[in-house]
Parts: C-alpha cells; sequence; structure tokens
C-alpha cells in the first residue's frame, strides 16, 4: 500500500510551448481522470497526480533523502508513475532521474517501460540511474526491449555510472535495440564503474554503431571498467568510419589500465575516416601503459581529420609519455589550420621537458583561427623557464585567441624570468577575455614576477574574467600585491576576479585587505574572491 508521504515527491513536466506548462503534484482526488482513478487504489493514500495527455516532456526525479528513507516502498511509487505515463501518449521528451536510490530493482522500473514503449511519439530519452545498485542486465533488458519499439527517438541519454550488476549482457540487448533506431542522432552512454562490463559488451556496441546512419553525436564513458583493454577500440571505432554523419565523439577510458598503444593505434584507424568530425574528446588518464607510441599513431590519424574545430585531450599521469609525444601531436597540429578550441592534459607526466614544450609550441603557433586553449603541465618537473618562454611566444602570435587556461603548477624549475618572458607575451595577445593561470608551488617567483604580470594585465582592454593561482609562492609578499593592485583597477572592463596567494608567508591580511581596496570600484565588478 502507498502511503500519503511515500509519494510526496512533485514531478514536472512542460511542453516546449511555455503557454501549456503543467505540473504532476498533489490535487483534489475529485479532479482525477476517471480511467485513471480506476487503475489506482485511491483508499491507499490521500493525494493524486494531475496528467495530460497533450504534454511534449515529462520528467521524473526522485529524492532519495526525502522519499525511500525509512525503507519505504519505491518499487510501487514507480507502478504508479507508470500507470500515469501511459496516458501521455503524445510525449516527445521523456527525463527519468533516480541517481542514488538504492532500493529501487528490476521490478520497480519494468513498470516505466512497460509504459514507455507506447510513446511512440518520443524523440528524446533521458535516463539517469547512477548508484542504482540493484540494477541488473534485466533492467537494461527490458528497458531495450521497449526502446526497440520507438524507432522515431533521435536522442538518448544513459546514465548507469556504478551500477555493478550490469555486465557485458546487459550492454548486449542495448546494442540489439540501437540497431533499429535509423533515425538516430545523438547517444550518450554511461558505464562509469561497471567493472562486469568487458570488451566483449563493447565488440556488440560496435556492430550496432555501423546502422545508425544518421548519427551525429557519440559519448562514451568506460572509466574504471578495468576489463576493457585493446581489442574494444578497434571493436568500437571501427564501425563508426563509415558514419560521414558523425561531428562529435567524446571517449572517456581513465584508469582502464589494460589499454596500450595498440588501442590507441586501433582508435587512431577508425578516426582518420571520419571526414566530418568537428568535436572530438579523449581522456586515458592513468592508463600507464601508453607511451609515445599511442600519441604517435593518434597524432597520424588526426593529421588526417581536417574538419576538427575542438579537440581535447587527456593523458594525465601517463608517467612513459616522453618529448616523442609531443612531437608527434605538433606534427599533427600543423594539420587542424581550422581548429578553435584546444585542450591537453598531461600532469604528472614528470618526463616531459623544455624540448617536449618546445616542439608542442611549434604545433601550437600555426593555429591561426584558434580561440580557446587549455594546457595542463601540472607537476611536469622538468619544465623550466625555457619551455614557458618558447610556449609564451607561440601564444603571442595567435591574434584570435580569447581564453587562456595554463597550469604549470608544482613546476617548480619556473621562476620570475619565466613568468617576466611570459608576461611580456601576454601584451600582444590584444583579444583576450579571459585569463586563467596556475603557478602554484613556484617557490622561484618573487614580487619582480607579480609587478610584470600585472603590467602586462593592464593592455587587456577586453579581459573580463581573471583567475591567478600563486599559492605556496612562498617568496611573495604584500609589496608583490601592492604592485597587482595597482595594476588589475585600471582594467575597467572587468566582471570576475580570483587571485589565490594562499600559504604565501609573506602576505599579510594586510595585503589582502589593500588588494580588495584597490579593486572594489571596477565599475563591472560581479565577483571578487582574494
Amino acid at each position: 500500500m502507498i502511503s500519503d508521504s511515500s509519494f510526496s515527491q512533485k514531478i514536472k513536466a512542460k511542453t516546449d510551448n511555455d503557454s501549456s506548462r503543467f505540473s504532476i503534484q498533489n490535487v483534489d482526488p475529485s479532479k482525477r481522470p476517471q480511467k485513471l482513478k480506476k487503475r489506482l487504489n485511491t483508499e491507499s493514500f490521500d493525494r493524486s497526480l494531475v496528467t495530460s495527455t497533450e504534454s511534449s516532456i515529462w520528467r521524473f526525479q526522485g529524492d532519495p533523502k526525502r522519499d525511500w528513507q525509512k525503507g519505504r516502498t519505491n518499487n510501487e511509487t514507480l507502478k504508479i508513475l507508470a500507470v500515469i505515463l501511459e496516458s501521455a501518449r503524445l510525449t516527445r521528451v521523456l527525463d527519468i532521474d533516480y541517481s542514488r536510490c538504492e532500493q529501487i530493482t528490476d521490478r520497480g522500473l519494468n513498470y516505466l517501460w512497460e509504459s514507455m514503449k507506447k510513446l511512440t511519439t518520443l524523440k528524446t530519452i533521458n535516463i539517469n540511474l547512477q548508484g542504482c545498485h540493484e540494477i541488473t542486465d534485466t533492467s537494461l533488458h527490458n528497458f531495450s526491449r521497449a526502446l526497440a519499439k520507438l524507432t522515431s527517438v533521435e536522442e538518448i541519454n544513459l546514465n548507469f555510472l556504478h551500477c555493478y550488476n550490469v555486465t557485458d549482457m546487459g550492454v548486449r540487448s542495448l546494442s540489439k535495440a540501437l540497431k533499429t533506431l535509423r533515425q538516430l542522432k545523438s547517444l550518450s552512454l554511461n558505464f562509469e564503474r561497471c567493472n562486469n562490463v568487458t570488451s566483449v559488451g563493447l565488440l556488440k556496441l560496435g556492430k550496432s554503431m555501423k546502422r545508425l546512419g544518421f548519427l551525429e553525436t557519440f559519448t562514451l564513458n568506460f572509466s574504471e571498467c578495468n576489463q576493457i583493454d585493446d581489442e574494444a577500440m578497434y571493436n568500437l571505432v571501427q564501425k563508426l568510419k563509415s558514419r560521414n554523419s558523425v561531428k562529435t565523439i567524446e571517449i572517456n577510458f581513465y584508469r582502464c589500465a589494460k589499454i596500450t598503444d595498440e588501442g590507441l593505434y586501433n582508435l587512431g584507424k577508425g578516426l582518420k575516416d571520419l571526414a566530418s568530425l568537428q568535436n572530438l574528446t579523449i581522456s586515458f588518464m592513468r592508463c600507464t601503459e601508453i607511451t609515445d607510441k599511442g600519441l604517435e599513431s593518434l597524432g597520424q590519424a588526426l593529421k588526417n581529420v581536417s574538419s576538427l574545430q575542438n579537440i581535447s585531450l587527456n593523458f594525465g599521469w601517463c608517467t612513459r609519455v616522453t618529448d616523442a609525444g609531443m612531437q608527434s601531436l605538433s606534427q599533427a597540429l600543423k594539420s587542424l589550420r581550422t581548429l578553435k578550441d584546444l585542450t591537453l592534459c598531461f600532469e604528472w607526466c614528470s618526463k616531459i621537458t623544455d624540448n617536449g614544450l618546445q616542439s608542442l609550441s611549434q604545433g601550437i603557433k600555426t593555429l591561426g583561427s584558434l580561440q580557446y586553449i587549455n594546457l595542463n603541465f601540472h607537476q611536469c618537473t622538468e619544465i623550466t623557464e625555457m619551455g614557458l618562454n618558447s610556449l609564451g611566444q607561440s601564444l603571442g602570435a595567435l591574434r584570435s585567441l580569447q581564453k587562456i587556461v595554463l597550469s604549470c603548477a608544482a613546476c617548480s624549475k619556473i621562476g620570475n624570468i619565466g613568468l617576466q618572458n611570459f608576461s611580456q607575451d601576454l601584451i600582444t595577445m590584444t583579444s583576450l577575455e579571459s585569463i586563467q593561470l596556475n603557478f602554484s608551488g613556484c617557490n622561484k617567483i618573487i614580487n619582480l614576477g607579480i609587478q610584470s604580470l600585472g603590467q602586462s594585465l593592464k593592455a587587456q582592454t577586453s579581459l573580463k574574467n581573471l583567475m591567478l593561482n600563486f599559492s605556496e609562492c612562498h617568496q611573495i609578499t604584500d609589496e608583490g600585491l601592492n604592485h597587482l593592485g595597482s595594476s588589475l583597477k585600471t582594467i575597467g572592463s572587468l566582471r570576475r576576479i580570483f587571485v589565490n596567494f594562499r600559504m604565501c608567508h609573506g602576505i599579510t591580511d594586510c595585503g589582502r585587505d589593500n588588494l580588495r581596496k584597490a579593486l572594489k570600484n571596477l565599475p563591472f565588478l560581479e565577483n571578487m574572491l582574494v
């Protein structure tokens, strides 16, 4: 039986037209549609839900802290929702979020899937079951059976993060259903920490890709799935290579320790034939078997994808990557003249030196259309002022650059001269709207370097956002803060400022107060954290 309190959450839905909004909430039971009243046990609770057959967007969201504490029967709740959903025949968007509702089981979800398969007008399906540990392959199988009947679906977003009872069998069922969705344009799958999913599941998933002739966006997250290996790369991307419609690919294999250079080689073979690809995001962070050879294979493939506009590559903690890997990426960048956004992460790759940064800089400076760059060399301890100088010179040649994010945190060999030279290069970047610099732990930086940086920032007449992190730079004192404040107060365009000098022992509360006073009169300032 369902009590009044066990169904206290509100479920909201609205149409694409704001004039026909409605909400599913507590109302007078007498207003409940007659057909619905017969199917619900009205004696078991005093509140009811409004339903509409003309709504186009339905959102169901549970609150695990409120609705399912004290052992409340959530499967029965889902059963009631399924009855209501079944009457919404014109629904175009279905949004279900029961993340971390750990008492949900296959039986409860099956009620929803049975109703979902009758919504033949569905275009978008968003399912978030993150942390629902009781879910097994049975739920995925029943969902897939329902999905196969919804041939008009164009967008699917599924989140099964940490549903560790899901295995290759569940992925196989999903793959079969995907084959029938010939109008699908966007697919996002999250199986992070589903450790029972292996390369066998990805093989089945890859085979379904070749049937999706209109697929434009493909997002896949198998982070910390320890059974994924090199074969998965081949099975997955090779099936996409004939899909000229694909414009966006996001792949995350964080901490999949069995992936090696061969996996990157297989990935590259699929990528190089995607003639329409514009956006590429790849993460192999903490895949410690990857070396320069893998980056060389990936770089060779990227040379052939001249349509790319946005690239994000994460090889953080891939400790076997060296300067040779930087050289391979540099050669690839020289072929991507239309690139607008570039993100590279090599944090804790301690074998990268100034030579690697110099090689990479040669590729970066050829990107004349680049508007955004994000470089992370945190804890790359062999990088010195010489490497930073090379990078600054290459960035200074990019006249279209609007946003810089650079982290050289804990690169302890970078000192005052490096920051001064980099600051001089900033002066030539007249289009910058956002600057984020992280030199935390670079103990050789002193007040003179902060003064030089401040003087360079004065030339940024379009600057709106500024984030500076010099925490644990022990030689910086109040004097450096005073110089910085004198410069920043002249940049009238600034809207957001974040300055971090935490654990700089020479900086006092008085110095911080003076900086705040210098900045508080900026005309457009919205947020300031000092």
